[in-house]
């Protein structure tokens, strides 16, 4: 696993959902909820919601693109206020996972164009978007839109980000407010 992350972003999702075969779709289900619960929630850096909040603000259009599967990632929309997940499924047959992933795998250079084709369905200028990660192997994604920033980035990013200017934040601590 270790290994294809490292060479193939999109192999290692492969890799990782195909344990999901033959688990029922209500198991599927209960699965992402205790993901969610467990693993999700606890590590929501505390300035994310303020960081939703003041796009939402800002008339801007909340997608979540993710390697991770729809049915975790429509819980943490629904927590944050996203308005939309890109994420990716898991086929399922007779209500079983197959351990397959519905194409298109939402990874590396496939988020670009995912992002690309959602921006371009609702009207919106790439180069008035703005896009987040953490991963370097988001880098076609964040070359597409107008706006990239860099959140806790791994160490390649983090390079790639300081030769490019581009902005890295910190959601570690929430936004202080002025006291009225």
């Amino acid at each position: 696993m270790a290994w294809a992350e490292v060479r193939d972003r999109r192999l290692f999702n492969e890799l990782l959902f195909s344990h999901y075969a033959g688990m029922s779709e209500d198991r599927v289900m209960v699965l992402a909820e205790e993901v969610f619960d467990e693993v999700i929630a606890p590590r929501i850096y505390p300035g994310t919601p303020d960081l939703v909040r003041k796009c939402k603000a800002a008339g801007q259009r909340v997608v979540f693109i993710t390697g991770s599967l729809d049915v975790t990632m429509q819980r943490l929309a629904k927590e944050l206020g996203a308005d939309h997940v890109i994420a990716n499924r898991l086929e399922f047959k007779s209500r079983r996972a197959t351990g397959k992933l519905v194409r298109p795998v939402v990874a590396g250079p496939t988020k670009a164009r995912l992002i690309s084709d959602d921006a371009r369905e609702h009207g919106h200028d790439l180069a008035e978007c703005f896009g987040y990660s953490d991963s370097y192997s988001d880098v076609p994604m964040l070359s597409v839109v107008g706006h990239p920033y860099c959140v806790h980035p791994d160490a390649k990013l983090a390079r790639l980000a300081r030769a490019y200017q581009w902005p890295i934040l910190d959601l570690k601590r929430a936004a202080r407010h002025p006291s009225p």
